[in-house]
């Protein structure tokens, strides 16, 4: 209960509109190289994605980079964790997935440019 209470205060306080994204968007946990798990909203507040919890956790702070299908699109965004909840929509074999939220901390205004074009290219409708 506690969890859902937490998400809901979250969704009502964002600043920035999310927007749903293509498939082909995902993320990894710097320093990991390589396309990992998938992005399911993004916005220039921050993003959502299902991560396979594999018995890490994860830090409060930590950097991301963004791929879109598959090549490095942004990188090294730092990221501040607020929501980690298990997807119970979601399953995979044995694996557990969390839904995870996190809020941009400080953009670039390279990354800030970026951002805001990949949105625009890759967002389908808002949530």
């Amino acid at each position: 209960m506690k969890d859902f209470l937490k998400r809901i205060f979250t969704l009502k306080h964002r600043k920035h509109k999310r927007y749903q994204v293509q498939e082909g968007l995902t993320v990894a946990i710097d320093p990991e190289s390589s396309p990992g798990d998938q992005i399911v909203n993004i916005g220039l507040g921050g993003f959502t994605f299902n991560w396979v919890d594999k018995g890490q956790s994860l830090a409060d702070r930590f950097k991301v980079n963004l791929f879109l299908d598959g090549k490095l699109y942004l990188e090294k965004l730092k990221v501040k964790l607020v929501l980690n909840t298990e997807a119970g929509d979601i399953s995979y074999s044995s694996k557990t997935i969390r839904r995870i939220n996190v809020q941009f901390l400080s953009l670039t205004p390279v990354q800030e440019f970026d951002l805001k074009a990949l949105i625009k290219s890759h967002g389908l409708k808002e949530v």
